[in-house]
């Protein structure tokens, strides 16, 4: 299965890991019908619902313990279909990273995320990392034709995905895994940009002041 993922680590996490708490935002894009509110609904509470009910903007927010750290987990599900466009784009300021889903039985939905969200990404959240996710991986396997996995996982490489998985909402397979995942992508991305900002402070505080001019920093 690709991208299976060890889950949270939760005993014998070490007290001073446990008690800083991080905040993290997750947004989930993709074609409408792809299972983003599915997916989202399952690994929040546990629930499947089989029929489809489209989503046009919703938030969910959960505490959760993750490699021994607690995470203040900020889950925002879009509506894919094009005339929300405009409102989907709300929320994405702040983003911490993002995944980027399409149905394994659908080569439309597979095809829009080179052509239609990977570009949103880039003109909006530059720099964002992303994760590939491949749902209703149930169907693999069956007489529906899918995308395969190989198709997934080079996508994954075109687009610069930080990983690419594959989960099924009504099995619950790799759900908690992809949020897991998303979260370890989004706190590394936290302290690359920290450990920047850090660098840049400390260069430039050591670089020589010309006499009589006044230094000033801009971070």
């Amino acid at each position: 299965m690709p991208g299976t993922v060890k889950g949270a680590t939760v005993a014998g996490a070490p007290a001073a890991a446990m008690s800083e708490s991080r905040s993290v935002k997750v947004v989930l894009i993709g074609d409408g019908a792809v299972g983003k509110t599915s997916l989202l609904t399952r690994y929040s509470s546990d629930e499947f619902n089989p029929e489809h009910e489209p989503t046009v903007f919703e938030n969910t927010w959960l505490d959760r313990v993750i490699d021994g750290r607690r995470v203040e987990l900020a889950l925002w599900d879009n509506a894919g279909q094009e005339e929300f466009d405009k409102l989907r784009l709300l929320s994405y300021q702040d983003t911490d990273a993002f995944l980027v889903l399409y149905s394994i039985n659908s080569m439309d939905a597979f095809n829009h995320v080179k052509k239609k969200w990977l570009p949103e990404i880039k003109e909006y959240c530059q720099g964002v990392p992303l994760l590939l996710i491949g749902t209703k991986c149930d169907l693999r396997g069956g007489n529906i034709e899918v995308v395969s996995a190989e198709e997934g996982q080079e996508l994954q490489k075109d687009i610069g995905a930080a990983v690419y998985m594959e989960c099924s909402a009504m099995t619950s397979e790799n759900c908690s895994a992809v949020f897991e995942q998303a979260v370890r992508e989004a706190l590394a991305s936290q302290d690359n940009r920290k450990a920047l900002t850090r660098g840049k402070t400390a260069k430039a505080k050591a670089a020589p002041k010309r006499p009589g001019m006044k230094f000033c920093t801009i971070c």
